[in-house]
Parts: structure tokens; C-alpha cells; sequence
């Protein structure tokens, strides 16, 4: 029966023909293997051990002449210092006692390798070299008695060929060197070896040599060897240009101070080294975190030996938990072990692990394969582990046996590991396919929307054309042309707006603001659009303490714009939209957290498509959304903005039930921002609140309670309001979001002998009641300006003739007169040689050839003149917040965006030129 330790040495090593023994060692660790044993003999060195005792014992056994030399070369430091030195191997002939207490010449090689663990690691060669030293004495004796015998200097001249002759038909090639004469004669020639010629001198032979063929590792000890004075013989394997191998060998002459350089071809010698090299590593790869380790006679159905590998103190062999004991058979223990494995892996399981299978594959040349599976852990839980068993096969030599070493593994960590990676890149590839779909689709849906506001553009320029005397036709198609102009614009905002998003250009500016305020303008830009589809508006602040906050109210407000007109657009007619803010305590005593809820009644969406709700150019495919205008960005440049500012989104929505987007933002309080008004000191003392939405009601009567109001909420039909000094109807008009508030005379002292009925625009805010409640009115919208500005002058910088057209027709109707300049060059031109004071301001724009808008206004601050401050307006298509702050680096003093909104244009012109006019708007 063969020993484990046999099974692995006839898998593991390829046998040299060569040397009679080979050991693996690994000088940092002090210790070696036999890797090849001694063929023929027993031998006198262990199978392993350290290299101190391996040395020390061959020393012992070592010719006494020898023994100096052997210490020099052969021990554990000597091989370390040779190794750091740089050099590829070591080798010594010497005599050494046997068993038979006779020496024996011996030859000893050590040939260093590199592994990358940073180990000094070698391989030890063992050769008899006795024969040859008997014959090569013999020689010696035979060519020094002929050169010694005068009177038979012929014979011996022949004998001395025939000798030559004989050495050197063993070798490829060779020459006789005179290193007096410093000349080498040719005696046996080949192809690779061309390049020694006898009509040159040998030491230049062997430079030029060296430096053409032989590879920079072996150049000095190639060249060193060759040129060295007459002693003892030399030998090396180099390696040449051309990645082939090659032995040198030096055989001394010394009765005739010559020696016979022989060349031959190692290449296939030192292809086997490697390959014994590389299947050592191979298999030190295979076996570094394995678990287990079997060795099997495949052709006998035979589990020769466990071999448990020690990995973190842990050991555990798995034949005893089967009930078996090595050896045994070898489909046994699978079909006992097969009982563990996961069920979906029990098929695959037992038609691999069968012996017929192995000799099948075998013989079909693979010799190698491998599996993996899921097995329960030996807890006996429903917890599986996946294992990867290595099977590598090779027919013994002798018997013809076909051999196995299987290797388990625990990968269960790395598979879960490359598990996740695999669903993280599927995700990301899955991501990734949708987003192109998606961009894809954008692009189709781009065309249409773009082509349906320009097509009402187009057709209604024509129709006017064409209606010139009919006013009311004409006034119908501007109307028309102006919508769709709005509609296109907006498009291509949403389009600008993602692109700065995604490029990460989009900034926040901060400022103070009235969130009441901000409120109703909102509610003011949204109604209409709800008039026109009779839709209901329910609106509510609750809770709200502090009403005077900071942030960035242009990107608040298009926010809520986005929501609110998404939950108008995708809500039927007579459809309900609800909105309400709430305030909540902040992280800080100086921040504060608001809740914006944006809810509506109409289509809704789906489960699925809410996972991609907020992912840009998506929308939902149905009917009822192809047919609403639309570019899918909407929600997802809410989102980003949202983020930018700290808050969070939520969206919870139903097909046919609507939807709801839950807004959280931090907002930053102003330090003395109170929203309340005095009150007079007669005040009512008891209120009743009319509200059909009871949830409505209640912020409304908390905030009654602190003005000093009873409260009372009432809803039926006939109750007796005569009762109470304040009514308060909260839905007085749903379909324009306003309520009623009724102060009743015995109540009111100090007002005048009759009934005051307010309204109050919802969401209704704490400062609402109190401006209500003192008789101030609310800010109504202000109309278009009527202004007169006859008898001022303006420069106008422009440089595309219909934006001038369009600029000039609008500041001529106030009665500025208008000089153009072309560019900003010519501006700044004509600023420095007008009189000063003789511009009442200039309009610039910023992107102009010769000179741009920013470096002009800079130029025209940098004048030394008393209208250098002149007030500057930024008219240009960059519109957006980076853009306006940039402006005013620049020194400008506003910004409007175009399409030039007229009724911004002439408020700015009213704040800079007339009365009580101001030096800086910032962003109008």
C-alpha cells in the first residue's frame, strides 16, 4: 500500500534525470525537503530538517582535504551572502565517504530563486561525479605522459587529439585556449556558437561575446569565468538575447597551461527547472487556504490519507464525522458526505465525485478540475458554506495507478464577497442601461415638446400675418404666441438647469426672507392655473413660530412652483390640491426644520415607477401622461435642489388615488424676526372658526388662543354666528385660497360703529391674522408701472441686432432715449467721451465679441469720473444664481434674465431711476 508521503512526492515533483537527489530549501527559514530522493541507494539524508544539521552531518562525511572548501561554500550564512550578493547559484566538486567507507567524488549545485513572499528559497542538486573524475584523471595522466616523452612526441600529439576528440563529442561546441598566446583554436563547431573565430585575439572574442549574447544577470559572471587565469575547472548556464539557455564548461590543461572551452545547449534542462519551479508555486497556491487535503488511488477506489492543514490553530479532519477511518473507499465517503450538501447541488455533487469519472477525464488528458458547492456547517443548522474542492490526477510510475490529491477550500467569505460585487455591478449595469433608455426616450420626447410650442409659434405668426386688419384675431394670436413661448422657455430651463445640476455648478444664495410672504406669492403663481381647471386649493401653515428665516428663496420657490404645478397638471378638472407648512423644532436653537406638503387627488403612479420618480428625463408611460406637457425633469432637479440645501423627498402616490411630496428643509432663523403686529388694547374675546376641514381649524384657533381669543369650531349650516365677536371662514373661496374674516362692532371699541369683513389669503400665517385684526390689508400684486422717463438717456450694449430691436422698442415706451453700442469695447468708449452725467444708465450684456459685458462694466467702475458708479443692468441670456453674483462682482448692480420679463425690467428701472432710488438691488 503506498505511504501518503509517496503519493504526494510522485503528484507533487517532476524527477530529474540528472542529478541522483534534489532538495527544496528555504534558507530564511532554515530548513529543507527532499524533493527527489536518491535513485538507486539508500540515502544518507533525511527527508527534512534544518540546514545547521544537514551541512554539519555532510561536513563529517567530507574528504578532510575537501572539508575547508566544503565549509566556505556550504553553509547557511556562505549561501545567504551569496544570495544578497546578486549570484544565481553555487557548485563544488569534492570527496565524500559512503556507506561502502569509500570517498566518492561529488558534485553539489545550488541554484537560488526569487519568490516574491521575499523568502530566499533555492533548489540543491546531488550528482556522482565519479566516473568522470576517474576519467578525466585518467585522461590528464594519459595527455601529461605524452606531452612529458619527448621521443614520442608524435604519439602522444596524436593520442592528446584522439583524448581532445573524445571530450569534446559531448559538447556542441568547443575550443582550446592559449592564454599566453591569448588565441583559441577551434575544435568542434555549431551553429550558435559561430561567433568565436581563431583570427581574433581571445579576450576580445570573449568581450564582444559577452556583450552581444549574453543576457546583463549573467554578462560578469560569463565574462569573469572565461578570463580568468589557468586554475581550477569552471561551469556556468547563462542565459542568451535570444531567451535560450546555454552551459560553458572550462576543463583545465595544466601540464600544457591550456584548458577546452565547451559550449552546449541547456535550454531543455533549464525548462524543466522552471517548470518544476512553477508547479512548486503552483501548488503552494492551491494548498495556502485550503482546509483539508486527500490523497486518493483513484484506480483502486481508494482514500489513501486526510491530511488536515493547520490554518489559525484549527484542525478538524472530516472522515471521523462520517464514521470512516483511512483508508477507506473513496466513493464511500462521498455518498456519506453527499448528504450534507444543499440539495440543489447534489446532482452536480455526485456525478463529479465518482472515480469512473476521474479515470474518464483523465485518460481524455485533464488533469485538473474542480467544483464548487453549498454544505451544511457542521453546527447542523440550515446554514450553508460554499466549499471548493481542487482535484489534480497523475499515473504512478510503476504500478500505472491514476493517482488524486483533492484540496477543500472555505470560500463561503469570498463568494459572498464577489456575490455582492456582482449584484453591485448588475445594479450599476441595470442603472446605467436605464438611464441611456431613459436619456433615449428624453430625446424623442424633447423633439415633440420642442416642436409643439415653436409649431404654435410659427402657425400663429403666420395667422397673424396674414389677420393684420382684423385686431381681435391678431391680439388672439399674440396671446397664443406668447403662452407657447413661455411653455418653450420653461423646456429649455428644465434641460439648463439638470446639466449645471449633474456638472455640479449649481449654488445656493442665501438670503433674508418673509416665509409668509414667500407662501402667498407662491399661491399667487399657481391659482391661476387652478381657476382655469376649477380646481379646489386648500392651504394651512401650522405651527409656524417663526415666520422670518434665511435661505435661498428662488430655489425654495421653484421647488414648491415644480410640485404644485406638477400636482395641477396631473390632476382632473374639479380636482383638489392640498398644501400646507409646518414648523418643527431645528438641530440648533438657530435653525429651524419646515415640513412642505404638496398633495393632490389626481392619477397618481405606480409602485414601480415611484423607484424612478426622481431620476431624471422619466415618466411614467400611460395615456393619461403622454398627453401632458412635460420633459421628466422636473422632479428630479427638485430633488437636487432640495438636497443642495440639506432638506429631504418623499413621495407617496397610488394609481387613481394622487399623490403626496413630503418636503423637509432646515432653514436658518433671522436673529430678530418677529411675525407679529400690534394689536389695539380692545380686542374680541371670543372667535368661532368656520372651517370644513377640522385638521385646518386647529392651527387656526391655536393662533387665535394667542391673540386672547375663546375658540370655537363649529360646522353645521345654521349655527348662530351673532353669537360670537369674530367669524372666521376658512372656506370662503377654495377656488381662489382666500378666507374670510368678520369683527363684529360690540366687540370692537375702539373700531367704527360698524361690521369689518377682511379676507385673508391662505395658507393663513400668524402675521395674516394680526395685520387682519388691525386693519392693515394685505400687499395686493402690483400692476405694470405707468412710467415717464422722457428727457433721460440710456446705453444700450448689445450685439444681436433683434435683442436690440426688442430692448430699445421697450425702454423707448417709458421715454428713455436709447445709444447702442456693439459691443463692450465701443460701451466703454462711449461712456469715456459722453459728457458726464449724460447716461441715465446702461444696459449691458455679457457674452459680446471684442470686449465682454463683465470686463466693459469693470472698465467703465475704473474711470475717474463723478458718473463712474453710473447704475449698470446686466440684460443677458446667462440666468442663472452663479451668474447674477457674478454680475455683481463685476460691478453691476442688478441682473435681468432674458427672455426679458417687461414687468422686472421696469420695476428695476423704477428703483434705480426714480425717486428714493437705491445703489444696489442685487438679484431683480
Amino acid at each position: 500500500m503506498l505511504t501518503e508521503q509517496q503519493d504526494l512526492q510522485n503528484l507533487e515533483w517532476v524527477i530529474s534525470q540528472k542529478y541522483c537527489m534534489m532538495l527544496s530549501v528555504n534558507l530564511s527559514c532554515n530548513s529543507y525537503r527532499v524533493v527527489e530522493p536518491a535513485h538507486g541507494q539508500a540515502s544518507l539524508i533525511a527527508q527534512a530538517g534544518t540546514l545547521d544539521a544537514l551541512f554539519l552531518s555532510a561536513r563529517q562525511v567530507t574528504h578532510p582535504e575537501d572539508r575547508a572548501t566544503f565549509e566556505k561554500y556550504f553553509s547557511r550564512e556562505a549561501l545567504l551572502r551569496a544570495f544578497s550578493g546578486g549570484r544565481h547559484e553555487v557548485s563544488l566538486e569534492y570527496r565524500q565517504k559512503s556507506r561502502d567507507g569509500q570517498y566518492h567524488w561529488m558534485r553539489t549545485k545550488v541554484v537560488f530563486l526569487h519568490r516574491e513572499r521575499g523568502e530566499a528559497c533555492a533548489m540543491m542538486f546531488l550528482r556522482s561525479i565519479d566516473e568522470r573524475k576517474q576519467a578525466e584523471l585518467s585522461r590528464a595522466q594519459k595527455l601529461s605522459r605524452a606531452l612529458a616523452d619527448t621521443e614520442e612526441a608524435r604519439r602522444q600529439k596524436a593520442e592528446y587529439d584522439e583524448i581532445v576528440t573524445t571530450i569534446v563529442n559531448h559538447y556542441e561546441s568547443a575550443y582550446l585556449v592559449m592564454p599566453e598566446k591569448d588565441l583559441c583554436t577551434e575544435i568542434r563547431k555549431a551553429e550558435n556558437c559561430r561567433f568565436f573565430r581563431s583570427d581574433v585575439p581571445y579576450g576580445t572574442l570573449v568581450r564582444q561575446y559577452t556583450r552581444k549574447f549574453v543576457q546583463p544577470a549573467f554578462q560578469e559572471p560569463f565574462q569573469r569565468g572565461l578570463l580568468r587565469p589557468i586554475g581550477a575547472d569552471f561551469e556556468l548556464t547563462y542565459q542568451k538575447t535570444d531567451e535560450s539557455w546555454m552551459t560553458v564548461q572550462c576543463m583545465a590543461l595544466r601540464a600544457k597551461n591550456e584548458w577546452i572551452l565547451c559550449f552546449s545547449d541547456a535550454t531543455k534542462q533549464m525548462e524543466g527547472v522552471q517548470a518544476r519551479q512553477d508547479a512548486m508555486e503552483y501548488f503552494d497556491s492551491l494548498v495556502s487556504d485550503a482546509v483539508l487535503s486527500y490523497t486518493i488511488n483513484v484506480s483502486r477506489d481508494l482514500l489513501a490519507t486526510e491530511l488536515e492543514i493547520d490554518h489559525n490553530g484549527v484542525n478538524q479532519k472530516l472522515l471521523p464525522e462520517l464514521g470512516l477511518e483511512a483508508p477507506c473507499s473513496f466513493n464511500e465517503m462521498i455518498r456519506r458526505r453527499s448528504e450534507k450538501v444543499s440539495p440543489e447541488f447534489q446532482k452536480s455533487y455526485l456525478a463529479f465525485f465518482r472515480t469512473d469519472y476521474f479515470l474518464k477525464i483523465f485518460n481524455s488528458g485533464v488533469y485538473e478540475a474542480g467544483i464548487e458547492y453549498d454544505v451544511r456547517d457542521d453546527t447542523g443548522a440550515q446554514v450553508y458554506m460554499r466549499i471548493r474542492n481542487t482535484v489534480l490526477l497523475k499515473r504512478q510510475v510503476g504500478t500505472g495507478d491514476v493517482l488524486a490529491v483533492l484540496i477543500f477550500k472555505d470560500i463561503t467569505e469570498a463568494y459572498a464577497k464577489e456575490y455582492q460585487q456582482k449584484q453591485v455591478l448588475q445594479r450599476a449595469l441595470e442603472e446605467a442601461d436605464r438611464a441611456n433608455h431613459a436619456k433615449t426616450e428624453f430625446l424623442s420626447n424633447m423633439s415633440h415638446d420642442i416642436r409643439t410650442p415653436m409649431n404654435a409659434i410659427i402657425g400663429m405668426t403666420e395667422i397673424a400675418r396674414q389677420s393684420t386688419g382684423d385686431i381681435a384675431k391678431v391680439s388672439e394670436c399674440l396671446e397664443k404666441i406668447e403662452h407657447a413661448s413661455k411653455h418653450l422657455l420653461c423646456l429649455i430651463n428644465d434641460v439648463l438647469e439638470m446639466s449645471r445640476i449633474e456638472s455640479g455648478r449649481m449654488r445656493l444664495a442665501p438670503v433674508p426672507f418673509s416665509l409668509a410672504q414667500a407662501c402667498h406669492e407662491l399661491m399667487d403663481i399657481v391659482r391661476p392655473q387652478m381657476q382655469k381647471r376649477n380646481q379646489t386649493l386648500r392651504a394651512a401653515a401650522i405651527d409656524v413660530e417663526h415666520e422670518a428665516v434665511i435661505g435661498d428663496m428662488l430655489r425654495l420657490n421653484q421647488v414648491l412652483v415644480n410640485l404644485l404645478g406638477n400636482a395641477v397638471k396631473y390632476t382632473p378638472e374639479r380636482g383638489e390640491i392640498g398644501f400646507t407648512v409646518r414648523e418643527e423644532r431645528g438641530r440648533t436653537p438657530e435653525d429651524a426644520q419646515y415640513v412642505f406638503t404638496v398633495s393632490d387627488n389626481g392619477i397618481g403612479m405606480s409602485e414601480s415607477f415611484l423607484q424612478y420618480a426622481f431620476q431624471p428625463f422619466t415618466r411614467e408611460e400611460n395615456e393619461t401622461v403622454n398627453q401632458i406637457e412635460g420633459t421628466g425633469l422636473g422632479l428630479a432637479i427638485t430633488k437636487n435642489i432640495i438636497e443642495k440645501m440639506g432638506g429631504t423627498i418623499v413621495c407617496d402616490s397610488a394609481p387613481g388615488e394622487g399623490s403626496t411630496f413630503t418636503v423637509r428643509l432646515p432653514l436658518r432663523l433671522q436673529p430678530h424676526g418677529q411675525s407679529e403686529l400690534p394689536l389695539s388694547a380692545a380686542q374680541p374675546r371670543c372667535a368661532l372658526v368656520l372651517e370644513v376641514d377640522q385638521q385646518a381649524a386647529q392651527p387656526l384657533c391655536r393662533m387665535l388662543q394667542q391673540l386672547g381669543f375663546a375658540t370655537d369650531t363649529q360646522n353645521a349650516p345654521h349655527c348662530d354666528e351673532s353669537a360670537y365677536d369674530l367669524v372666521l371662514r376658512g372656506d370662503a373661496d377654495s377656488r381662489t385660497g382666500c378666507a374670510c374674516l368678520q369683527l363684529r362692532r360690540k366687540a370692537c371699541g375702539n373700531l367704527s360703529e360698524r361690521e369689518i369683513t377682511e379676507r385673508v389669503q391662505q395658507p393663513i400665517f400668524f402675521s395674516d391674522l394680526c395685520r387682519a385684526l388691525a386693519g392693515i390689508p394685505a400687499q395686493a400684486p402690483t400692476a405694470l408701472p405707468q412710467l415717464n422717463y422722457a428727457g433721460k438717456t440710456v446705453l444700450l450694449a448689445e450685439d444681436n441686432a433683434l435683442n436690440t430691436e426688442i430692448a430699445t422698442a421697450l425702454l423707448r415706451r417709458i421715454g428713455l432715449q436709447v445709444e447702442h453700442a456693439g459691443n463692450g469695447q465701443q460701451a466703454v468708449q462711449m461712456f469715456a467721451g459722453a459728457e458726464e452725467g449724460h447716461y441715465a444708465a446702461v444696459f449691458m450684456d455679457i457674452m459680446m465679441p471684442v470686449m465682454n459685458g463683465y470686463t466693459a462694466a469693470k472698465a467703465i467702475r475704473e474711470l475717474r469720473r463723478d458718473d463712474a458708479f453710473v447704475p449698470i443692468i446686466a440684460m443677458t441670456a446667462n440666468a442663472f444664481a452663479d451668474d447674477r453674483e457674478k454680475a455683481l462682482h463685476y460691478g453691476m448692480n442688478a441682473h435681468i434674465a432674458k427672455p426679458i420679463n417687461v414687468r422686472t425690467l421696469y420695476r428695476t428701472i423704477e428703483h434705480f431711476l426714480g425717486s428714493g432710488q437705491k445703489q444696489d438691488v442685487g438679484m431683480l
